[in-house]
């Protein structure tokens, strides 16, 4: 290739010289002719050139397809498990938070009950104090504080286990920490891969201008590939397209 390349040049200069001598020597029809050859000459330089160009840029792509085949491949196969994990992780919180909603809302009542009866007692208990109270209203505090202190020690130990519960509940955050940091280590995964793919882009010639984006986002994925005449449906096609040109 290099030799041909040397041998055009040297072709084009020797034409080139030809054409001087041809206006200096006053032959008009010779010099149009060198001209002509000249052009077709220019052309064929042009047509080689982008036909390299495309030639390497196209070798790169195809080496760096086979060459991220196999991480492109394991992301694919890792994201479904990721989507699995995230959904796992979301069944899991709702699981707890509506657990722990209920053992609130049991807890409540009760609260509120031991505080009313409390509230009670005591007033009772300051009319003792007071002597203010009857033998009969004397038995009836006695019995009645024997009750609540019948009903505390229930209510207490209700409450403990139900706050157990709560605690147990949210040990599902060890869990959900452990599967939000595997979907993160693959998600920077991806985003390295991705970087290396953009890197190995632009190091074979590829321009991510503005434009270039808004075109592909508006063609979208290649459709009815037998009825569009501009588009290759494959690298084999890219190579034969190549071939043909001589590339």
């Amino acid at each position: 290739m290099k030799n041909e390349e040397q041998l055009l040049t040297q072709s084009t200069l020797e034409k080139a010289l030809s054409l001087v001598e041809s206006l200096e020597g006053g032959d008009a029809k010779e010099a149009a002719r060198l001209v002509a050859e000249l052009s077709q000459c220019l052309e064929e330089d042009f047509v080689q050139e982008v036909g390299k160009i495309t030639r390497d840029l196209h070798n790169t792509l195809v080496d760096l397809s086979e060459h991220k085949e196999k991480n492109l491949k394991d992301i694919t196969d890792e994201l479904p498990d990721a989507k699995d994990r995230l959904e796992h992780v979301v069944k899991l919180t709702e699981d707890a938070t509506n657990k722990t909603i209920d053992v609130v809302e049991v807890c409540l009542p009760l609260g509120d009950r031991l505080a009313l009866r409390s509230a009670q007692l005591l007033t009772e208990w300051d009319r003792l104090q007071h002597q203010e109270v009857t033998p009969k209203e004397f038995k009836m505090l006695y019995h009645g504080l024997g009750d609540f202190l019948a009903e505390l020690k229930g209510n207490a130990e209700f409450l403990n286990k139900a706050l157990n519960d709560v605690l147990m509940t949210q040990e599902y955050q060890d869990l959900t920490g452990q599967l939000i940091g595997h979907v993160l280590n693959l998600v920077n995964h991806v985003e390295t891969n991705l970087v290396d793919l953009v890197s190995a882009a632009k190091g074979a010639g590829y321009n991510f201008t503005e434009k270039e984006k808004s075109t592909v986002l508006a063609e979208g994925p290649v459709v009815n590939v037998h009825k569009r005449e501009n588009i290759v449906a494959s690298q084999d096609d890219v190579d034969d397209l190549l071939s043909s040109l001589g590339l």
